[in-house]
């Protein structure tokens, strides 16, 4: 276990109602320096909720941007603005991915890594179906779930000490097209490839 504060912190307001026995506790509340402690932590709570990445409530990027170009060459400006701009296209990381696909496609292949999200492949919402795929599966496992078109992580591959000619040699996919797309920060652009198994 590697999380016990997290599965533990439902039971906390239980504990906190011993503190509310006491009468000393009304001194405690209208005491100064509890306020200002009180007023801290709304304040750090606040903080969190407006710089949140995934959904800032401010013009994060039109402002980092300025702030770069005014002062260039500033490594935590730049890693900030990568950041938001990352959360913000996070529901959608693989749009231009999906680009590439067929129109009307009822099925797409997936392989990327456990960090790697497909839910940009499920647009349209109701009309795709996405197959997850493991570099082990064969040629026969893969086009026995009717996928015809698939999506390649190059970062599964290397993960994997291995390419995607390698991959395609073993399987018989050919290569549609490339592009990047970001997951994470961290990791940074990285490449993608559509790929067609032959009827």
């Amino acid at each position: 276990m590697v999380t016990p504060a997290r599965l533990i912190s439902p039971y906390y307001p239980l504990l906190l109602t011993a503190l509310l026995l006491g009468a000393r506790q009304t001194y405690i509340v209208r005491s100064r320096w509890w306020q200002m402690m009180v007023g801290g932590v709304l304040l750090l709570a606040l903080l969190v909720l407006v710089l949140t990445p995934g959904r800032p409530l401010w013009p994060a990027q039109s402002v980092l941007s300025k702030v770069l170009a005014w002062k260039p060459g500033q490594r935590s400006i730049a890693r900030a603005l990568a950041v938001y701009s990352v959360y913000d296209v996070r529901s959608d990381p693989l749009a231009n991915v999906r680009a590439l696909l067929p129109e009307g496609l009822s099925v797409v292949g997936f392989m990327g890594t456990a960090d790697d999200i497909d839910i940009s492949l499920w647009r349209p919402f109701g009309h795709r179906r996405v197959e997850h795929v493991l570099l082990s599966d064969s040629p026969e496992q893969i086009q026995g779930r009717h996928i015809s078109y698939m999506v390649v992580g190059g970062l599964n591959l290397s993960d994997h000490k291995t390419t995607l000619a390698a991959w395609q040699e073993r399987t018989g996919a050919e290569l549609v097209a490339t592009t990047t797309a970001t997951m994470l920060v961290s990791q940074g652009p990285q490449p993608w490839y559509v790929v067609r198994f032959p009827k």
